[in-house]
């Protein structure tokens, strides 16, 4: 229930339904930002286009947050009942979103600014650099914006939750429940974001972890070798301009790029996880691949069975502080690569 106070009189407002998605969508479009502030803390969203096209098909709204962030929103009514075709068409989207511009971020900016509606693309370096990271890797929240959850909730909480407890990390799932009521002349929307996935019994949220909040959580890790060890790690990162902000994760860590592209992350600073990313197109050849792979190998990083992105479990924990010191002076050979 909504109750208004106007002049010092309660007035009940009235739930009022979206007669079409085009209804709902020009809603959200009335104070996007604000409606979607909360997805992030650390990022607000500073433009948005309508029906941006990816090939034949058309993404309802695409928006860009202030830190290079990328949303692609659907909006639908919770009348539709197909929860299968809807997931299908934001999967298709993502998929040829990444596919059209994972390439050519240059490209992507000149199709967007054809379609904007409102706001303003930033200039700096840094937001580009993000933006670019983000297209080549997927870096994608897709939005399912809809009038009404409750009525799709356990199902589509279900479908969500897996969704992002068995994709890869760079996708991020959420529904934007969008509540409408009119009091006197009044229009009252009411944004509820659903964003949660469940681990046991507890709600956790991923989050992005920018350099400045990994600093923080470090000082909280408690076993001092650990931390030590995630120290030297992070200010190496940094010192080499190899530091890589990890974006929708639950955990606290940071990455380690090679000419931009991910190829090691301390997957949760509070553990000790870290895993590589082994992709070929991380790598300018097949070589410095190969004898990056071949070095994790002689470092118990990786088994012999060859996987994308392994985990290995509380690594910087368990391993002798030799072969921790021969982990640093790998990274340093290969960051000498550049």
């Amino acid at each position: 229930m909504i109750i208004v106070i106007k002049d010092g009189v309660a007035i009940d407002a009235q739930p009022v339904t979206f007669n079409d998605e085009k209804a709902l969508r020009e809603k959200l479009l009335l104070k996007i930002d604000a409606i979607l502030s909360g997805i992030s803390e650390d990022e607000s969203i500073v433009a948005w286009a309508e029906e941006f096209p990816i090939g034949k098909e058309k993404i309802d709204v695409l928006a860009i947050g202030d830190t290079g962030g990328i949303y692609l929103i659907e909006t639908k009514l919770s009348e539709n009942p197909s929860k299968r075709e809807i997931i299908a068409q934001v999967l298709d989207y993502s998929s040829g979103l990444w596919g059209n511009f994972k390439d050519n971020k240059d490209k992507f900016l000149e199709e967007f600014e054809k379609k904007k509606k409102k706001g303003e693309i930033p200039k700096e370096a840094v937001f580009m650099r993000n933006l670019e990271s983000n297209l080549r890797e997927a870096n994608f929240s897709i939005v399912l914006a809809m009038d009404n959850f409750d009525k799709q909730n356990e199902s589509f909480r279900n479908l969500f939750d897996f969704l992002n407890r068995f994709t890869t990390d760079n996708l991020e799932f959420l529904v934007l429940e969008l509540e409408h009521y009119t009091a006197n002349g009044l229009e009252i929307l009411v944004p509820k974001i659903h964003r949660y996935e469940k681990i046991g019994s507890v709600s956790v949220q991923k989050q992005i972890w920018p350099l400045e909040k990994i600093r923080e959580q470090l000082e909280k890790i408690e076993n001092l070798k650990l931390k030590e060890r995630v120290s030297l790690m992070l200010d190496f990162a940094v010192k080499n301009n190899m530091f890589y902000r990890l974006t929708k994760r639950i955990y606290p860590g940071f990455g380690i790029a090679y000419k931009g592209k991910l190829i090691l992350a301390v997957d949760n600073i509070h553990s000790g996880d870290i895993r590589p990313y082994l992709g070929q197109d991380r790598f300018p050849s097949d070589d410095i691949r190969r004898r990056f792979i071949e070095g994790l190998k002689e470092l118990d990083v990786l088994q012999e069975q060859e996987q994308d992105h392994p985990l290995s479990r509380n690594y910087l924990q368990q391993i002798t502080d030799e072969k921790f010191e021969k982990l640093l002076k790998f990274l340093e050979m290969f960051k000498a690569e550049d």
